[in-house]
């Protein structure tokens, strides 16, 4: 486990699809990756699940491919993609400054 608790840039972008792929409202994850945290994961990563699990989630593609069109929802995917790693590399530069709970 310490090992997938490590920050870097590969488990940030891990972090982000996780949430992204994890269906359900992100109150049902908020218990577990706050154990994680607890336990040594990076706030950065936190912020890289968390963001990702509330920009995108795979019950809504039916919706929004049946709305809008797939380009749409691939293009939203991407961008959500781009706001979830730039969150979570602010905050890693952060974390040089503040100290997370």
């Amino acid at each position: 486990m310490g090992k997938q608790l490590k920050e870097n840039e590969a488990n940030i972008s891990k972090a982000t699809i996780l949430g992204m792929l994890s269906p359900g409202p992100l109150i049902a994850y908020l218990p577990t990756v706050s154990n994680l945290h607890k336990k040594g994961m990076a706030p950065s990563l936190v912020v890289a699940f968390i963001t990702g699990q509330a920009l995108v989630g795979p019950a809504r593609v039916f919706l929004e491919v049946d709305y809008f069109g797939w380009q749409f929802f691939v293009l939203r995917v991407i961008l959500a993609i781009f706001i979830a790693v730039g969150a979570a590399t602010v905050f890693r530069l952060l974390e040089k400054y503040f100290k997370f709970k």
